[in-house]
């Protein structure tokens, strides 16, 4: 009984201060907040790579243009001149007159090799002088030489369409096979993008007894494939 009584007369006084209780209690701390991470610098842009250097277009187009010209060359060319040589001693006795006027025609044809040289073989033929010799009755006995001849060349740039063509040859006379050397100097005219016009001078040197040098203006057409 004594305990129920007590209850009863405390009971009043826990609920009085049950308030208080509660407002004595310390509020809990606060957690200091967490500072914002800072935004990370920005990286600094590498440095662009320096760009590769390009042909210009006039560049290529010199090339181009320097490369397209190398072509197979087919050229026809004839002319005149006059011959160099003894002819008292090529005749071998008297003569009634002479001519040392020379005429011929030839057609070659080159490759490229490389950027400028050229190689090439040409045919052709030449008609070098003639001569008469009496024959003791009222005509005359009339002579004359002529020979189909070969050659190897090399053509070579010298100036803005000029060249030279040099090279070995072989001279077929109706007495015999005679060695000889070629040399022209020719200026090329063009005429169109793939024709020109080559005219110039030529010197054959024909090793016969005695020697022989037909020196001849030439001109023609050349045909570039």
């Amino acid at each position: 009984m004594r305990i129920r009584s007590l209850v009863a007369a405390l009971t009043p006084l826990l609920i009085a201060f049950a308030p208080l209780g509660a407002q004595q209690q310390p509020a809990p701390k606060a957690k200091p907040a967490t500072p914002a991470p800072k935004p990370a610098a920005a990286h600094a842009p590498a440095p662009a790579a320096a760009p590769a250097q390009v042909p210009s277009a006039a560049s290529a187009t010199r090339a181009i243009s320097h490369i397209a010209k190398q072509r197979v060359e087919i050229e026809g060319t004839g002319g005149v001149g006059f011959s160099i040589v003894d002819l008292s001693s090529w005749a071998g006795e008297a003569m009634v007159s002479n001519s040392k006027l020379a005429r011929w025609g030839a057609g070659r044809v080159f490759f490229p090799v490389g950027t400028t040289l050229s190689v090439g073989v040409e045919v052709g033929y030449h008609y070098h002088f003639w001569w008469t010799t009496p024959s003791g009755y009222s005509w005359v006995y009339t002579y004359s030489a002529a020979a189909v001849h070969a050659a190897a060349l090399v053509r070579l740039p010298v100036a803005p369409s000029v060249t030279v063509d040099v090279g070995p040859a072989f001279h077929f006379f109706s007495a015999g096979t005679k060695p000889g050397a070629v040399g022209a100097l020719m200026y090329h005219i063009p005429v169109g993008p793939n024709v020109d016009i080559p005219v110039g001078v030529r010197a054959d040197a024909i090793f016969t007894t005695p020697m022989l040098i037909p020196v001849v203006l030439s001109a023609g057409v050349g045909i570039k494939l």
